[in-house]
C-alpha cells in the first residue's frame, strides 16, 4: 500500500444553496438535532455514513461534541444512511436541504453539483489541508500484491508520475 494523495473530506450541499460555510457548533447541532433547518427555513436532512465507517469515523473525531452528535443522528429513526461516496454524493445532489460528508476530489473530478462547504471559516482546498488549516483529511492509497496485473501496475505508474500527479493537483488532491 502507497499513499498517493490527499483529499480534504468536506461537508457538502447542493450549489443553489446559498450557505458557503458551517461552523463546528452548526454542525454538532445538525447531528444532535437541536437545529434542524437552514438559515433559510429549508429542513437540513443530514446524509450520514454507515457506523464505523471512515467518513463518520472521521466527523467524529472533530471534537468530542461532535462524537456525540453523529452517534445521536446514528441511532435516530428515519435518518439516511449511504453506503459509497457515489451513493452520497448522488443524495446530496438530489435531496432537497441535504448535508453529508464528501471529498472535495469527487466534487472536483465528477464535476458533482455540489460545493464544499467552509468548515470553521476555512475553506477546503489541497491548499488549506496543506498548510494544515483545514482539519479533515482522507488519505488515498494504491494497494498492489503479487497477482496485481500489469495494467494496473502500470496505471499505479501514471499516478505517481508528473503527468499524473499534474491530474491529480487540478482535482482537489494534496499530492505530498
Amino acid at each position: 500500500a502507497v499513499e498517493y494523495a490527499s483529499t480534504p473530506r468536506v461537508f457538502a450541499t447542493a450549489t443553489a444553496s446559498k450557505v458557503a460555510g458551517l461552523t463546528s457548533q452548526n454542525l454538532a447541532d445538525f447531528y444532535a438535532g437541536k437545529d434542524e433547518a437552514w438559515p433559510d427555513g429549508t429542513k437540513v436532512r443530514l446524509m450520514l455514513r454507515p457506523i464505523g465507517d471512515s467518513d463518520s469515523e472521521t466527523i467524529k473525531s472533530l471534537s468530542p461534541s461532535m462524537r456525540a452528535a453523529v452517534s445521536a443522528a446514528e441511532q435516530r429513526k428515519g435518518m439516511a444512511f449511504t453506503v459509497t461516496d457515489q451513493e452520497a454524493a448522488t443524495a446530496i445532489e438530489k435531496v432537497p436541504g441535504a448535508l453529508g460528508p464528501t471529498t472535495l476530489a469527487l466534487l472536483q473530478s465528477e464535476k458533482r453539483a455540489l460545493k464544499a462547504l467552509a468548515l470553521d471559516g476555512v475553506v477546503p482546498s489541497a491548499q488549506t489541508l496543506a498548510n494544515g488549516s483545514y482539519p479533515l483529511h482522507k488519505q488515498l492509497l494504491i494497494v498492489t500484491g503479487p497477482k496485481t496485473p500489469s495494467e494496473a501496475h502500470a496505471f499505479a505508474a501514471f499516478v505517481r508520475s508528473a503527468a499524473g500527479r499534474q491530474v491529480l493537483q487540478q482535482t482537489g488532491h494534496w499530492v505530498k
